[in-house]
């Protein structure tokens, strides 16, 4: 069963997780509360989306995007104040 976009918001709006706790299951939630299948997009191959992974930073460095997706977008999640 899929979450409501309402029931999303309100129970990430009261989350008390930490973001390492929290990333991947608000990420998949947010799919399903938008209508989007999580499951054709997060596959056993990582071919498409995946969590946590190693990245070169735009300033230098090497850091974990909390999702990745090749050639698309990487999403970082930050604790209380900031994208959680």
């Amino acid at each position: 069963m899929s979450i409501t976009l309402t029931r999303f918001i309100s129970d990430w709006n009261t989350s008390i997780l930490r973001e390492q706790q929290g990333a991947s299951i608000h990420f998949y939630q947010l799919c399903e509360a938008i209508g989007l299948s999580p499951s054709d997009w997060i596959t056993t191959t990582g071919e498409k989306i995946v969590f946590e992974q190693h990245v070169q930073k735009t300033s230098g460095g090497v850091g974990r995007a909390d999702v990745w997706h090749r050639g698309h977008f990487a999403w970082e999640y930050k604790g209380n104040g900031g994208m959680i």
